[in-house]
């Protein structure tokens, strides 16, 4: 049996371009631009402030920011 035979390729032409030149162009907050969502992250609860700090200082994947209790 192939898991892989009800999958269907994306309709759009352009989407592998788009997921290559996404992933060869990566963006990033500038120094400013993350001082400023830190600032912010504190008018927030913790839970969230945590996962966005994790994420921004530890570098953290959604998966591994999930499993921290």
């Amino acid at each position: 049996m192939n898991p892989m035979e009800d999958v269907k390729k994306p309709s759009d032409k352009n989407a592998r371009e788009k997921m290559i030149a996404q992933r060869n162009n990566p963006q990033f907050y500038d120094e400013e631009e993350a001082q400023q969502v830190v600032d912010a992250l504190y008018e927030e609860n913790r839970k969230w402030r945590l996962f966005i700090l994790g994420s921004m200082i530890g570098g953290f994947r959604r998966g591994e920011l999930n499993g921290l209790e």
